[in-house]
């Protein structure tokens, strides 16, 4: 466990060998089973670690064979693609379209590549839009239109809640993508005073900051925009319009200093590492 958590934290595994890693853990697990099998006499607690044993083994060879999420998977074809900065943009065309709620992601590969989760920024009738962060392997390459695609999903419960409170958002970098799907629900649905903070680098160099300024004004959501090139905002800053809700995304480091200011309700702060655990 002490290994497995060394090597989150440093990083030196890619996505790619920490599936196949989640795989060898499972034929780990397989073999483990002989023994709590070779145990059952030995306990007085036989007939549970029997139970736990088969719900294992299950999901074990479910991991290896099939994969987690076999139920929930599509396909769909790329009919726009642009890269623009740091960022590939996918507009992908699909029946999973009808599924998905704003704030979920999917998985999405194309052929011959392994599943990867990328947010959904938003949702058109038969397609969805996909914000990629190009980060190496295949998310750095540029997909040509008509490209096949494998989806899974939805995943998440990263879903907005519009009602009368006041309400941020806090967005950090690609942070953005869920909420400009937010941004579309937002202007669909009555709300109380919503305020997304956007926390960036550089707007001059922010290629999404036209189309977010423009969904914010179409939604009725106040936009500010932090700038940490010219000083990094502080939780006070980010929360200076006495939220009653909270909602983070853009990283772990976000979510925890913004936690450790936040004197609201607890069910009322949400980020997206804890609701996209969550399925639909």
């Amino acid at each position: 466990m002490l290994v497995l958590c060394l090597l989150v934290v440093v990083r030196t595994l890619r996505y790619t060998h920490w599936l196949k890693f989640h795989k060898v853990l499972s034929i780990v697990f397989l073999g483990l089973t002989l023994h709590c099998v070779r145990l059952m006499d030995t306990t007085d607690f036989g007939w549970l670690n029997l139970i736990i044993t088969v719900a294992g083994s299950v999901a074990a060879l479910i991991l290896l064979f099939r994969g987690p999420g076999a139920k929930l998977r599509e396909e769909g074809t790329i009919v726009e693609t642009a890269c623009e900065g740091a960022t590939t943009r996918w507009v992908v065309e699909t029946p999973l379209s009808g599924r998905v709620l704003p704030g979920q992601f999917v998985f999405a590969a194309t052929d011959g590549e392994p599943l990867y989760p990328f947010s959904v920024a938003g949702i058109d009738k038969e397609r969805i839009t996909l914000l990629i962060r190009r980060l190496g392997d295949y998310t750095g390459e540029v997909v040509p239109k008509g490209t096949a695609v494998r989806l899974e999903g939805p995943w998440g419960a990263f879903r907005p809640v519009l009602d009368d409170r006041p309400q941020t958002w806090v967005a950090g970098g690609i942070g953005i993508a869920p909420f400009m799907a937010w941004l579309e629900a937002a202007a669909k649905t009555s709300h109380g005073p919503v305020t997304l903070c956007w926390c960036i680098r550089d707007l001059a160099k922010e290629v999404f900051a036209d189309e977010v300024k423009a969904a914010c004004e179409l939604a009725g959501v106040t936009l500010r925009i932090f700038e940490s090139r010219i000083r990094r905002a502080t939780p006070a800053e980010l929360l200076a319009d006495s939220p009653e809700r909270l909602a983070v995304c853009g990283g772990a480091s976000l979510a925890c200093g913004l936690r450790k200011a936040w004197r609201g309700a607890p069910e009322a702060f949400m980020t997206e590492e804890s609701h996209w655990r969550h399925s639909k």
